[in-house]
């Protein structure tokens, strides 16, 4: 089913002219004809003008990506839910904000704010919001190392309960 949903999307995102609420909902109907409901996709997907310094993005049930600029760290948070949950994706919202010169944005998966320490609790989105604050103007290597590093001084000898993935880019 990978590989069939790898086809799909790249045909899908072949059309730039169709809005990213188009893309999600023809997803979906993919994601629900493979799947058949027993399994659901999370995605983040975004559009960038470089012209305009305009990002329009969906967040279908994934982790709110960070959007981090030299003030402010903001979650993105704009879409609906997961793909393959219903047979249809009748609200589906598109996040639209301005970005300014060196903006980050930092993609990652529920096992970075979810691995717990000793007591357990979590590493969580204020733990990550803070790291990636401090660290805001290093480069995209150094954000990444930190954050992993982070997570697994937090975590100490406790097992890794998920997946970890980082992507993170700076948007100049």
């Amino acid at each position: 089913m990978q590989e069939e949903a790898q086809i799909e999307l790249n045909s899908l995102g072949r059309n730039i002219h169709s809005s990213l609420s188009d893309l999600v909902k023809e997803l979906n109907t993919k994601v629900m004809q493979n799947a058949k409901g027993e399994k659901f996709i999370t995605l983040f997907i975004a559009r960038y003008n470089i012209v305009t310094r305009i990002l329009t993005y969906i967040n279908a049930g994934h982790n709110p990506p960070l959007l981090a600029t030299e003030n402010s760290v903001t979650l993105l948070r704009v879409g609906c839910t997961g793909l393959g949950m219903f047979d249809e994706l009748n609200k589906v919202k598109e996040g639209v904000i301005s970005i300014d010169p060196g903006s980050v944005i930092l993609c990652y998966t529920d096992g970075v704010v979810e691995i717990e320490n000793e007591n357990e609790e979590e590493f969580g989105i204020s733990s990550l919001k803070n790291t990636l604050r401090t660290n805001f103007k290093s480069d995209m290597e150094t954000i990444n190392n930190t954050i992993i590093s982070d997570v697994i001084g937090y975590k100490g000898d406790m097992p890794y309960i998920d997946d970890i993935a980082l992507f993170s880019c700076r948007i100049f």
